[in-house]
């Protein structure tokens, strides 16, 4: 693998004309830099994920058996951030949205929909930690949201909150 990698940049630099004689590095060192993971924000955001979620085919489910269910999302960040999350229908109305300050101490948000879902609709839920409030510059999970018939071990532990 290794052999057919060096292989194929051997054949890149012949066809472009680049002389590996003619190649001089660069006399500073370069700058360190860390991606923020969005576009157009200054800060990096903290990082988001969901708790209890399937993957199947490259998509992320929150499966539930409750009309009313709870989302968990886990929060890694050492500064104070705003949490928003939205969930539409398949035709794209609004279900449920919410956005709230998150704290560097705060490592679980935890999200209960007043309004009932429907058993076998798949919901669009987006959740994110907005850049310096931009939604437009947002660190976003989006996932599908389905109510099946049995409740799942989520489901059984948040009925205790």
């Amino acid at each position: 693998m290794l052999i057919l990698a060096i292989v194929l940049n051997f054949i890149f630099l012949v066809n472009h004309g680049v002389s590996l004689a003619k190649y001089k590095p660069p006399k500073s060192k370069p700058v360190n830099t860390t991606s923020t993971g969005t576009r157009g924000c200054s800060e990096p955001s903290g990082v988001l994920s969901v708790v209890g979620a399937d993957i199947e085919e490259n998509l992320i489910w929150q499966k539930t058996g409750l009309a009313n269910p709870t989302l968990l999302y886990s929060i890694k960040s050492n500064k104070e951030e705003t949490f928003l999350i939205v969930i539409t229908d398949p035709q794209g109305a609004l279900i449920f949205k919410k956005s709230m300050p998150i704290s560097p101490a705060q490592k679980t948000i935890l999200i209960r929909l007043e309004q009932p879902i429907q058993e076998g609709i798949h919901y669009q839920v987006t959740a994110g930690l907005l850049c310096q409030g931009d939604p437009e510059a947002a660190t976003i999970i989006n996932s599908l949201l389905v109510r099946g018939e049995f409740l799942t071990f989520l489901d059984q532990i948040s009925q205790n909150y």
